[in-house]
């Protein structure tokens, strides 16, 4: 069975994201086994006592290019959680904060105008990164939450 569009670009997201140099995400954070694919970004609170990095494709946008032709951008979320072990407000969950922070910014620089290895006819059309983080999720659970989504653009077939 052929996967989805959709689900081998989230695919090709992953694959580019686990194959980047370790330098290129702040120190100890990429998590363990590397970033992964799934529907559902929910783990419990022991299983994000590490960085966990969750790739899902969320969106599917399709306009009329030419007369022939269907413009296709398909809208891949990357969420970046990890539970907050200092007390809060204090400057360790500041600083706890912060380089997760940092591990966003590097996603979405390593990311921009980056072709996908495993899809090149999908191209890098836009990143955003809002909210940066989910303050409910944060005050009540302790957990920090981010959200980069990236947009790919390709035709009907991929």
């Amino acid at each position: 069975m052929t996967l989805p569009i959709r689900a081998r670009i989230a695919d090709a997201v992953k694959a580019e994201l686990n194959a980047a140099p370790a330098e290129t995400w702040p120190s100890g954070l990429w998590p363990t086994g590397g970033a992964v694919r799934s529907r559902d970004p929910l783990y419990d609170l022991t299983q994000l006592a590490s960085t966990r990095v969750t790739v899902i494709a969320t969106g599917v946008d399709e306009t009329q290019a030419t007369r022939a032709s269907v413009r296709v951008e398909t809208t891949v979320d990357i969420a970046v959680q990890r539970k907050i072990a200092a007390a809060p407000n204090t400057a360790e969950a500041l600083a706890e904060g912060d380089a997760l922070d940092e591990m966003v910014e590097a996603i979405l620089a390593y990311l921009r105008r980056r072709k996908l290895s495993a899809m090149p006819v999908v191209a890098w059309q836009s990143s955003s990164n809002s909210p940066v983080y989910l303050p409910d999720l944060l005050r009540e659970k302790r957990v920090y939450t981010s959200i980069v989504s990236v947009v790919y653009v390709h035709g009907e077939g991929g």
